[in-house]
C-alpha cells in the first residue's frame, strides 16, 4: 500500500490562511495514515500581530542550531578616504566611455544587419546603451579603486621596510659609537696606567 498526498485546502478569509504540503508519494511507501500525517509540512500563515506557529515534520526539527548575530557596530561615520572618490569617478567615466563606444558600434552594426534589433523601441535601445555604459563604469571604477588600494599597500610596505632599515642603521651606528667611546676610554685608562 502506498501513501497518498494529503492536501488540506486553505481556509477562507484573509487572516486564517493555511498552507499544507507533503513529501512526494515515493518518500513514504507502505506507511499508514499516522505516518503520512507525520510527513506533512504545515505552515500557518497569519498576520504578524497574531501568533503564527510553524509546524515542521520530523526531518526538519524545530531545534535547529541558531546563529547569534554579532552586536551592531559602534562605528557610525564610515567614509571612504578622500582620494578614492575622484579615482573611482575617473574610472567610472573611463569605463562608461569605453563600453559606451563599443555598444554604439554594436548598435550601428545591429541596426543595419538585424531586423529584430531594428524592431525594438527607442526606449529599449537606450536602456541597452545605458546598461552597457553602467556596467563598464562599474567595472573600471572597481579596477581603479583596487589599483589605488594596492598602490597604497605597496607604499606602506616600502615605508615600513625603509623605517626598519633606518632604525637598524641607527642602532648599528649607536652601537659602533658606544664601542668607539668604550675603546677610547679604555685607551685613555691604559695610557694613564702606564
Amino acid at each position: 500500500m502506498q501513501c497518498r498526498r494529503k492536501n488540506i485546502p486553505a481556509t477562507s478569509g484573509m487572516h486564517d490562511q493555511q498552507a499544507t504540503a507533503s513529501l512526494p508519494d515515493d518518500a513514504h511507501e507502505n506507511c499508514g495514515d499516522r505516518a503520512r500525517n507525520q510527513h506533512e509540512l504545515k505552515i500557518d500563515l497569519r498576520f504578524p500581530d497574531q501568533a503564527s506557529p510553524l509546524l515542521l515534520h520530523p526531518i526538519f526539527p524545530a531545534s535547529l542550531p541558531t546563529v547569534d548575530m554579532p552586536p551592531p557596530s559602534t562605528v557610525t561615520n564610515i567614509t571612504p578616504p578622500e582620494a578614492i572618490t575622484p579615482i573611482a569617478t575617473r574610472g567610472f567615466a573611463s569605463g562608461a566611455l569605453r563600453f559606451g563606444s563599443i555598444s554604439i558600434l554594436a548598435h550601428i552594426a545591429l541596426s543595419s544587419l538585424h531586423p529584430v534589433y531594428r524592431g525594438l523601441t527607442i526606449q529599449f535601445k537606450v536602456f541597452i546603451q545605458l546598461s552597457a555604459m553602467t556596467l563598464g563604469g562599474c567595472i573600471f571604477a572597481e579596477k581603479r579603486v583596487s589599483e589605488y588600494n594596492d598602490m597604497v599597500r605597496r607604499r606602506n610596505r616600502a615605508l615600513e621596510r625603509s623605517q626598519r632599515a633606518w632604525s637598524e642603521e641607527r642602532e648599528l651606528r649607536e652601537r659602533i659609537d658606544r664601542e668607539n667611546v668604550a675603546g677610547a676610554k679604555a685607551a685613555m685608562l691604559s695610557r694613564e696606567g702606564k
